[in-house]
């Protein structure tokens, strides 16, 4: 699978914390196999994850929001969808997906999962991505 794909924001916390399949994700991303967009939001919980839960400086978020810009593409999110109840951010996930015309979000989020599918844009976790993909190749 190629095409534009969104990263939900906990592939990009994984990746710069854990690796494995996120930060193989970033690695496709950074070759140019893969084109990605992002939204100010996205970003936003980027930073406060990290600065809240895992106490990352200013100085290393600063990095990080730099490095993400350079592998993904910002748009402008104007639609509001409220498809899911549970968690009212992942609307805002769904909402970035939609305007940035994405194939799939990839996520490890559950709600979002669940859904599976959303106006035909596919929502995978890393690993069934990376599955798909290497079965397409």
């Amino acid at each position: 699978m190629n095409g534009t794909v969104l990263f939900d924001t906990n592939i990009y916390i994984s990746a710069i914390l854990f690796g494995g399949k996120p930060k193989e994700l970033i690695t496709l991303a950074r070759s140019g196999e893969l084109e990605v967009v992002i939204s100010e939001h996205i970003l936003w919980e980027i930073r406060e994850v990290l600065s809240r839960k895992f106490k990352v400086p200013e100085t290393r978020l600063n990095a990080i929001e730099h490095d993400v810009l350079n592998l993904a593409k910002l748009i402008h999110v104007s639609s509001e969808l409220d498809v899911i109840s549970q968690n009212a951010a992942d609307n805002k996930i769904l909402a970035c997906a939609v305007d940035g015309h994405v194939d799939a979000i990839i996520t490890g989020d559950n709600h979002l999962l669940s859904l599976e599918k959303y106006q035909n844009i596919l929502i995978l976790t890393p690993q069934k991505f990376i599955k798909q993909r290497e079965g397409i190749k």
